[in-house]
């Protein structure tokens, strides 16, 4: 039935297809036919006056009237669907659930738009007024002129004419906002507690809408069984602005069902109530948010001495080094040894000695990305670092499915040579080699050295991936560590913009330490 409604919708300006394309056609005949007429130094504003009378005569509103008439039908069918689908979700009966009011303000809407002369004049005469007179002040050579004409006028292939463009949008925009506004209504009235948001997805479906329907990305932690809360509706919000293309400007938690995403958006969000087993694992889902760092409930850090070189005292000590991770590193057994390295030699993290080694050169990104290293080992061994090879991060088997949900997400979010894509997003921020180092070598893990390899991008290589595949979770996570140490906020956006899954990983795993 979803399907079935989301058809109506889509389908609602055919009743318009036979006036539009005539209209389009006798528009452009209409100008063109002047345009040659009126080249060179025949052209003059008092013929174009003419030809203005005439298309306020071709494109009146009165020619909308008898398709407007059959769009009505589509409100009637699209109520019936919506409320059998609601009644189906969740156990209700809304034979006697009145809409009328609703119905009637968005019919005036619509009737608005297309059968009222001043939005006719500014939305389809205007423009090509605008258009004309250019041509005519500028004296655009006649060629010129056709192409831009033929391209802004008739639709083809790559793109719909003017009027098909606003008929189109607005007869498809007028039923989707009252199925919506029935959505909320139920939601409101009825007081359902969660949404799905339903639809299918093609090659030009926007981020926040994909994210939304794959519970993907960032989305994932807001999701449960295919639901999303009510209450999570803000942050939800504002997720989708941060990663969307556009959306609506006036979209708030008000008219979230109504306007969904953005104009002329496909999808559907469908009210449903929570089940008790859907609330438990809510309820016991730790909280994503990057404030949570701020949250955690901890005594103020102490001035942490690892008595060896004083930099890393002063790394660890510095103002934006959060409490959360100068607490997790007082709690925690230290390395057994922390030394430098002069800048021939390189940084490493040792599990057999349990050593930490830093090149002088590195700085404080490379000392916490390494320290990374050691509290990973000491939670994968349960609290006791052993003199074996680095265990698994992959507790539970949560660390590699988050890995293989963000490495799905990079390649659906990017495309077709994502690696290029990646290489010139990093390229793109400022100083990338020295605050993206972190967020580079994850890509290398995910490409299994690729990106290090064959597009010259910050990494460990093929040959180091090569010898151990698991080494791709121990590198996510030392610059996941890294990255909440270091406390860049451009980057930590970046970082929970793209591998949201990891990210959490390694701050709840964090934030579980000083839990125990």
């Amino acid at each position: 039935m979803i399907k079935e409604k989301q058809d109506i919708i889509t389908n609602s300006y055919s009743n318009f297809s036979t006036t539009v394309n005539l209209l389009q056609s006798d528009v452009f005949n209409k100008i063109f036919g002047w345009l040659k007429a009126n080249t060179g130094a025949n052209s003059n504003l008092r013929t174009l006056s003419k030809l203005n009378k005439e298309l306020k005569s071709l494109i009146t509103a009165k020619m909308f009237q008898t398709p407007v008439k059959g769009l009505l039908k589509d409100f009637d069918q699209v109520e019936t669907i919506s409320k059998k689908i609601l009644e189906s979700e969740n156990d209700l009966d809304l034979k006697d659930f009145n809409l009328s009011a609703e119905k009637q303000l968005t019919i005036e809407e619509i009737s608005n738009g297309l059968l009222n002369d001043a939005m006719i004049e500014a939305n389809l005469r205007a423009p090509l007024k605008k258009m004309l007179y250019r041509y005519v002040t500028t004296g655009m050579p006649i060629d010129k002129a056709e192409a831009e004409l033929r391209s802004y006028i008739l639709t083809d292939k790559e793109s719909l004419g003017f009027a098909e463009r606003y008929v189109k949008v607005l007869t498809m925009e007028s039923l989707s906002r009252f199925d919506g506004t029935i959505n909320q209504r139920v939601a409101t009235d009825y007081k359902l507690d969660g949404f799905r948001f339903v639809g299918s997805n093609i090659k030009t479906t926007e981020p926040q809408c994909l994210g939304l329907t794959k519970a993907s990305g960032e989305f994932a932690q807001y999701e449960v069984n295919g639901k999303y809360r009510v209450e999570d509706i803000p942050k939800i919000i504002a997720l989708m602005k941060r990663v969307a293309k556009s959306t609506h400007k006036n979209l708030d938690p008000s008219n979230f069902f109504i306007l969904r995403s953005h104009w002329g958006c496909r999808h559907q969000i469908l009210p449903t109530r929570l089940l008790e087993k859907d609330k438990v694992e809510f309820e016991g889902r730790l909280s994503n948010d990057i404030e949570d760092v701020k949250e955690v409930e901890v005594p103020k850090a102490p001035i942490i001495k690892f008595g060896s070189d004083k930099r890393f005292d002063d790394y660890i000590n510095g103002e934006n080094v959060p409490d959360l991770i100068k607490n997790v590193v007082d709690k925690l057994p230290k390395p057994r040894e922390i030394k430098s390295k002069g800048k021939d030699k390189g940084s490493y993290y040792s599990s057999v000695t349990n050593t930490l080694v830093s090149r002088i050169e590195s700085g404080k990104d490379t000392f916490f990305h390494e320290y990374g290293h050691h509290v990973d080992l000491h939670m994968a061994k349960n609290n006791s670092i052993n003199e074996t090879k680095q265990g698994l991060n992959i507790r539970s088997s949560k660390m590699k499915d988050d890995f293989s949900k963000d490495l799905k997400n990079i390649n659906e979010k990017f495309g077709s040579d994502a690696l290029g894509k990646l290489k010139e997003f990093l390229k793109g921020k400022e100083d990338y080699r020295l605050y993206y180092r972190g967020f580079s070598d994850i890509i290398d893990a995910m490409s299994n050295g690729v990106f290090f390899d064959d597009y010259g991008m910050t990494g460990h290589g093929k040959r180091y991936y090569k010898k151990d595949l698991n080494r791709k979770y121990y590198e996510t996570y030392a610059n996941a560590f890294e990255a909440i140490a270091t406390n860049n906020k451009s980057v930590i956006k970046d970082f929970q913009d793209n591998f949201p899954n990891c990210y959490n990983f390694v701050l709840n795993d964090l934030k579980s330490i000083l839990n125990d």
